[in-house]
């Protein structure tokens, strides 16, 4: 059985304590592993996220930080793509869980937070986005092209961010997802 074969065959909590422990993390990787353990963490605490304990899901989410970081140093993933995988497992385990402050992945501030700092315009900036936007550079398409991948995850959880206090927010980026590609 190979290496990814036997991780395959973890629960989230032991492979989230695999990645966790110093002494058993997953060693000389290439990208395309860390992006397959990225994969496989993800998909574990999507399928057990109903069952796992506040505790595991907060290892959960230190080992999801030790995958991307790892598949981010590989150059598999950047850091926006960090955050948009960041972004929609909170999403899917807000809906599953409802939140919590006192676990990472579902905790409505830190969810905030994070898409703060990675979206790379303002609502002001998307605003001023002409309708034929497939008339604009492809950098900018781009940038519109990730906004749009940070905004869809919240949205999802529009109700629990609104009850969070952030409702305001929310209805702006809302406003600006059709001038989104």
């Amino acid at each position: 059985m190979t290496d990814l074969d036997r991780l395959a065959s973890l629960t989230a909590t032991e492979l989230s304590s695999l990645l966790t422990a110093s002494e058993s993390a997953p060693v000389d990787k290439h990208g395309g592993d860390w992006l397959a353990i990225v994969q496989l963490l993800t998909a574990r605490l999507t399928e057990e996220g109903g069952t796992l304990t506040a505790e595991e899901l907060n290892l959960g989410a230190t080992a999801l930080d030790v995958a991307l970081d790892s598949a981010e140093q590989a150059g598999v993933i950047d850091r926006n793509e960090a955050a948009i995988r960041r972004l929609n497992l909170m999403s899917v385990l807000l809906r599953l869980r409802g939140p919590n402050p006192d676990v990472a992945l579902l905790n409505p501030q830190r969810m905030y937070g994070l898409f703060s700092t990675a979206v790379p315009l303002s609502a002001a900036q998307i605003r001023e986005v002409p309708p034929n936007w497939r008339a604009l550079d492809v950098d900018t398409i781009r940038r519109l092209r990730l906004v749009k991948n940070l905004v869809v995850p919240l949205l999802g959880v529009k109700s629990i961010l609104e009850q969070a206090g952030f409702a305001d927010n929310l209805a702006v980026w809302e406003d600006a997802l059709p001038r989104l590609p």
